[in-house]
Order: structure tokens, then sequence, then C-alpha cells
């Protein structure tokens, strides 16, 4: 009885091809997790950045109507 238990497996050129566009595919999905996180990471900087001047105009024209309610 041999000691060394071994299975040797060939593959055909098609299985080959195969796997690696299956890890090709795997790698592209992680790529693409990546580029999407650090899109919508931008996307909300953006969107508070945009809330904050937002909120500053409303308040400086609410103080412009008060300070004209108060003259008139």
């Amino acid at each position: 009885m041999p000691t060394d238990s071994t299975i040797k497996v060939f593959l055909t050129s098609a299985q080959i091809l195969r796997l690696l566009c299956i890890g090709g595919r795997r790698i592209l999905m992680a790529v693409r997790s990546v580029n999407e996180y650090a899109h919508m990471n931008i996307t909300n900087l953006i969107t508070r950045v945009a809330q904050g001047f937002f909120a500053a105009a409303a308040t400086g024209a609410s103080l412009l109507v008060l300070q004209f309610a108060m003259l008139a």
C-alpha cells in the first residue's frame, strides 16, 4: 500500500479558462465594491456640505426678515 495519498487532477483548457474567468470576476467585483464605497463617501460629503450651505442661507434669510420686520 502506498503511503502517499495524492490525487492528480488534469483540467481541460475550457475548465482552466472558466476558472480564470471566475477569478477575474471576483477581482472585478471587489474593485467595483471599493469604487462604489468611495463614490458613496464623496456623495455623502457633497450632500453634507450642500446641507450646511442651505442651512446657513436659510438662517441668514430669516435674520434679514426679522431685521426688516423690526424696522417696519
